[in-house]
């Protein structure tokens, strides 16, 4: 675990002495939820360790030395969702390698707007846009690419700065003395940022068919078309994507946490600075790799939207049509692009095998027999709040996928009507994508995030404050989601 603390160290090995003895001593059942607490705490602490690490480790215990999951149900789960990891390897692999057009673009548009609650809204409602009909994952590495860019330029430029002191201006003497104060509120500007956009991928992830996997999954089951779907779950997906947008604009007037946090007028500087440069230096090289990532741009969304090819073969495709229209013939441009997402797949694919124990051992039975001890709308009510808390621990497809298909044994077999049918859907589908934000591993977009070099290494966006940071949205959303079940199903 490389220069991870050695506290974290003894932890990790505690962990993997205690497992077998609860095991041993109360159960499998008692040792899952341990095990299932320990994962989830790997990666509330991923700034210390990349969680694939000792997460791996106490998974690999579960499913090799335990035998808590089969080898065949671990296969079988990471087969389900092979998409997913495909997309994050191709995907986002596509996305990095266009983060010279995504920086020149985003650039202008943030260095061009100085209100900073128009650019917090701009950014929830962009990507609440994209995610309606677009991937959250997609969404959410383009912001990761453009925020890390602007963290880099700025903190290039203090480096280079600190190397000629004796050649330096007045005012670039003043950047480079205010530099630390300047870079942490920077951090936290590049923070509310990232947050505004990440909550905004669920906004619009709930709208539509194709907005997220589990709406996929739930309304294919239910045979509703696109137009169906986003009918049938707008009493209760419309008032929540609303009231995110308005909780961006009150976090950032209030300036409550780390939100309404102004760029740094020295930095704002140095940016417009190194952008002025770059516009001078650019060659009609350079302008033509910028043409043909705007294309593969284009295609991209095209290929998504039009839903004809599973998303990561688009991502593949635009990641062939970039490199070789750009001349790219060096394999390591390819790995330097490839390098965070192959990480996180990996991390997707550890999690995955928690899910297959969580399936194997029967976790969540406590929870679905309570849901049917209700009925009537405190049932949904129960359907709502019991995914969404799971879905906040868990995989909320895996989550989804649970629970409609034994709200379609019940309908089967006759124990409630269609229209019954189709508020527990309902239920199901909002339960576990508005509540799950509430945690960072709720959402894969959120987890993405939190795994990135930008979180990690450059605006210090820990668990912890990943969680306060989205508690606003979680706690308002939620309530307005609880409303709209309530008062409209």
């Amino acid at each position: 675990m490389g220069h991870s603390p050695v506290w974290y160290k003894q932890a990790v090995i505690a962990a993997l002495i205690i497992n077998p003895l609860v095991y041993l001593t109360l159960g499998p059942f008692a040792a899952g939820w341990l095990i299932l607490a320990e994962f989830i705490a790997t990666l509330t602490l991923a700034i210390k360790c990349f969680p694939l690490l000792p997460g791996g480790i106490i998974a690999f215990q579960a499913i090799v030395l335990l035998q808590m999951a089969t080898p065949e149900a671990v296969t079988k789960e990471i087969e389900h969702n092979m998409p997913i990891i495909l997309l994050v390897l191709f995907l986002v692999t596509a996305v990095t390698l266009m983060k010279e057009l995504l920086i020149f673009s985003f650039t202008k548009l943030i260095l061009g707007i100085r209100n900073k609650t128009t650019v917090a809204l701009l950014f929830s409602v962009a990507g609440a846009l994209m995610s309606a009909m677009l991937d959250a994952l997609t969404v959410i590495s383009v912001v990761v690419v453009v925020l890390t860019g602007l963290h880099t330029t700025y903190q290039n430029t203090i480096s280079v700065l600190g190397q000629q002191l004796e050649k330096l201006t007045p005012e670039q003497k003043q950047i480079f003395e205010y530099h630390r104060d300047d870079g942490a509120q920077f951090d936290a500007f590049l923070r509310s940022i990232a947050m505004h956009a990440a909550v905004g991928t669920m906004l619009g992830g709930i709208l539509t068919l194709v907005g997220e996997p589990q709406n996929l999954l739930i309304g294919e089951l239910m045979g509703w078309s696109f137009v169906e779907f986003f009918l049938i779950m707008a009493p209760v997906t419309l008032p929540v994507t609303f009231s995110g947008f308005v909780v961006c604009i009150l976090l950032e007037k209030s300036k409550w946490l780390d939100y309404g946090t102004e760029m740094p007028y020295r930095v704002r500087t140095v940016l417009e600075i190194e952008a002025a440069k770059l516009a001078k230096k650019r060659t009609k090289n350079d302008t033509s790799v910028l043409l043909v990532q705007a294309l593969g741009a284009i295609l991209l969304v095209a290929g998504l939207v039009a839903h004809t090819y599973p998303p990561f073969l688009v991502g593949l495709g635009v990641l062939i049509f970039v490199t070789i229209s750009n001349g790219v013939t060096e394999e390591h441009h390819i790995g330097e692009a490839i390098k965070e997402s192959a990480a996180f797949s990996m991390v997707l694919a550890v999690f995955f095998a928690v899910v297959a124990m969580i399936h194997q051992q029967h976790l969540f039975d406590p929870v679905t027999q309570w849901i049917m001890s209700f009925e009537g709308k405190q049932r949904l009510l129960a359907y709502y709040a019991s995914t969404g808390g799971l879905s906040s621990i868990s995989d909320n497809v895996f989550v989804a996928s649970l629970y409609i298909t034994d709200a379609k044994t019940l309908y089967d077999s006759g124990q409630i009507t269609r229209a019954e049918f189709d508020q527990i859907a309902i239920a199901i589908n909002t339960g576990t994508n508005i509540p799950s934000i509430s945690t960072p591993n709720g959402q894969a977009a959120f987890l993405f995030l939190l795994m990135s070099v930008l979180a990690t290494k450059h605006i210090q966006l820990s668990y912890l404050r990943m969680l306060v940071l989205a508690l606003p949205y979680a706690v308002v959303t939620t309530i307005v989601g609880f409303a709209g079940i309530w008062f409209f199903l």
